[in-house]
């Protein structure tokens, strides 16, 4: 999967809670833009990143970003 495709997975999970990112990106310790960043590609997330989206969201242990 391509880090585009996965950003814009990450910002369609977001939106779809009613999130916002200074919010998520408060939960995860980055700054908004480093969080825009990363939904744009550039940077890739990180694995462990990802892990940190999935409890912060709630999407459950067995969520994968990559189906």
């Amino acid at each position: 999967m391509s880090a585009i495709i996965l950003g814009k997975k990450v910002r369609n999970e977001i939106r779809k809670q009613g999130r916002s990112i200074t919010w998520v990106s408060e939960q995860m310790g980055l700054s908004p833009s480093s969080l825009s960043q990363r939904i744009s590609g550039n940077p890739e997330f990180r694995y462990s990143e990802l892990e940190k989206l999935t409890i912060i969201l709630g999407l459950g242990e067995n969520y994968n970003w990559f189906e």
